[in-house]
């Protein structure tokens, strides 16, 4: 069975730029409203720390991916979207630390030659019971052109902490100014949920993605291939100052999620040859490995107590979530299904 395409951004494992020119005409960059589109249907389950959000693939369409919760105690699954007749998939959520608000990522499974290379994707923002959804998009010339919005690459969504703002990685930077397709060339922005301004932080070559801020908002960890492989950095929230690279070294780091003490900064690493769980103390700059397993443990979520996080494996044939506790290395199962889970993100 075909596997579903958001396990391509899962892995990051091909991250080509093609050289195929766009024609962008230049367009007035005044601020624009989002979009409206019609509102999705929640089942209302509450907001304990219990329960975790993640992507799940369709089982009727596994091309296809929805977003789900699942209740750690129970294993009940609650599915927040349903597209099984629709070429899309919901990915990357992010919840702010109210509870209140949703943002992820919708692919538009396009079928064109470059699809598969460049999967288009733009951001969402929407209550978490369903309504008000809207689409964020912070360049004018992008709405109501789809033969532009095909190429769009915006994603990793982060609510800053206050949930005025919301980080995410896009490749318009490097579409605009050569139009060069695909996001091998990605940056990270912020924009403000209430003016819909964007800011672009980080100017450098390669990928910066997977925004986290701290938890008091002054600062946001991300991973970058500037350096020629994937390290984990830290930057000033206002884009102020210079990156800091934490990792310095020649394997790949990918995924950073901070902790809600401000402590550490967990994220995977395939320094032994594959994908495990690593922990970095901010303030001892120790780095300590989570998980040993010789499958893919990749991007780690932190409870919201940071005693547990949740994380996918693929050590039983396809992505499921799995929880960890820090402190005693407990591993937990929590789905087991055929299909693929992927991008937890545990509700405050």
């Amino acid at each position: 069975m075909k596997k579903i395409v958001f396990i391509m951004f899962l892995l990051l494992v091909s991250c080509t730029t093609a050289k195929i020119e766009v024609t962008v005409t230049p367009m007035p960059t005044e601020t624009q409203s989002p979009t409206s589109t019609p509102t999705l249907t929640l089942t209302p389950i509450g907001s304990s720390s219990g329960n975790i959000l993640f992507t799940t693939a369709n089982v009727e369409n596994e091309k296809n991916a929805d977003l789900a919760i699942i209740n750690i105690e129970t294993k009940t699954i609650t599915k927040l979207t349903d597209n099984k007749n629709q070429s899309i998939s919901y990915l990357f959520p992010s919840i702010s630390v109210d509870g209140k608000k949703i943002a992820f990522g919708i692919q538009h499974n396009i079928e064109t030659s470059l699809a598969d290379e460049f999967p288009q994707m733009m951001l969402y923002i929407m209550d978490f019971n369903g309504e008000n959804q809207q689409k964020i998009t912070s360049i004018p010339m992008y709405r109501g052109d789809e033969r532009i919005e095909d190429y769009v690459m915006e994603n990793h969504p982060a609510f800053s902490p206050d949930g005025t703002q919301l980080a995410y990685s896009s490749n318009k930077d490097s579409l605009i100014k050569t139009g060069i397709l695909g996001f091998s060339d990605s940056e990270i922005y912020v924009i403000d949920l209430k003016t819909f301004e964007s800011q672009q932080l980080t100017k450098a070559k390669g990928m910066s993605i997977h925004p986290s801020w701290s938890p008091d908002g002054s600062q946001i960890a991300f991973c970058s291939d500037r350096d020629g492989d994937f390290d984990i950095y830290i930057m000033n929230s206002d884009g102020t100052g210079k990156d800091t690279n934490l990792m310095k070294n020649t394997t790949t780091e990918r995924y950073p999620s901070w902790s809600h003490n401000g402590k550490y900064i967990v994220y995977h690493s395939d320094r032994d040859g594959n994908n495990n769980l690593y922990i970095y103390n901010i303030d001892t700059k120790v780095e300590s490995q989570l998980t040993d397993n010789p499958a893919s443990d990749v991007t780690g979520r932190w409870s919201p107590d940071d005693k547990w996080i949740a994380f996918t494996s693929d050590r039983d044939g396809d992505y499921e979530i799995y929880i960890i506790n820090v402190a005693t290395k407990e591993e937990i199962k929590i789905t087991d299904n055929s299909v693929e889970d992927a991008f937890v993100y545990w509700i405050p």
